[in-house]
């Protein structure tokens, strides 16, 4: 470590690591300015703190408000992950990114992802994709003009991610499922699953709690085969 107190700058080189206001930062290199209150790390960047774990080849933040950019990186929130060439970290749960991509989807690569021309993403909150395109692996599927996705993890009412799937009986089909968060102890599920060969299948699936050990499902199904 390099420090120069008359300009209020240290310079850092080789397994930097760094604590400010319950996050931590590790890089390759880094540049704090005292004055400024700022902090630029290069090279196999990782942020975390108790919500969020961000990884980037570089980025630029206030040590004080927690706001900057994250270059060529990813930030992660459970299931959630979005990334992007540049994220901007606008507020201690917001960001922006321009022609990025979001998805819940735990595989590496991802099986499906919504790719935007603008995502502005709150934890805890919504994401909101403009020009959004639903990807299954690298080949474009449908394109949305607006999409809202919820970031919590409590349970919210809307549309789920559309499945894509095979057999010799059906041929390929195409599914949209809608999820109903009746209340905290039941909720209601309807599907809509196309068939290459054998036409419309519509089903749904109800399911409730009673009581600690006392729950059920109903289902239903309907096709004209």
């Amino acid at each position: 470590m390099m420090r120069d107190n008359e300009a209020k700058i240290a310079n850092l080189e080789g397994h930097v690591q760094l604590v400010f206001n319950k996050h931590h930062l590790s890089c390759d290199s880094a540049k704090v300015d005292f004055e400024a209150k700022t902090v630029e790390a290069i090279g196999h960047v990782e942020f975390t703190d108790q919500k969020v774990s961000i990884e980037g080849k570089r980025i630029f933040i206030n040590y004080d408000t927690s706001i900057g950019s994250i270059y060529d990186g990813f930030v992660r929130s459970g299931p959630m992950l979005f990334e992007g060439s540049v994220i901007h970290k606008t507020g201690p749960d917001e960001y922006f990114a321009t022609d990025g991509n979001y998805t819940t989807c735990d595989t590496c690569p991802a099986g499906w992802s919504f790719r935007g021309k603008n995502i502005k993403a709150e934890i805890g909150g919504y994401a909101h994709i403009q020009n959004a395109t639903l990807k299954f692996g690298v080949v474009p599927f449908i394109w949305l003009p607006y999409l809202i996705v919820p970031l919590k993890s409590t349970r919210q009412t809307g549309l789920l991610i559309p499945t894509i799937d095979y057999s010799q009986i059906g041929g390929f089909a195409f599914s949209q499922s809608f999820f109903w968060a009746i209340s905290r102890s039941n909720d209601f599920t309807l599907t809509e699953k196309i068939y290459q060969k054998r036409g419309l299948k519509t089903f749904g699936n109800y399911r409730y709690v009673l009581k600690e050990g006392s729950r059920g499902n109903l289902d239903f199904a309907t096709l004209k085969d």
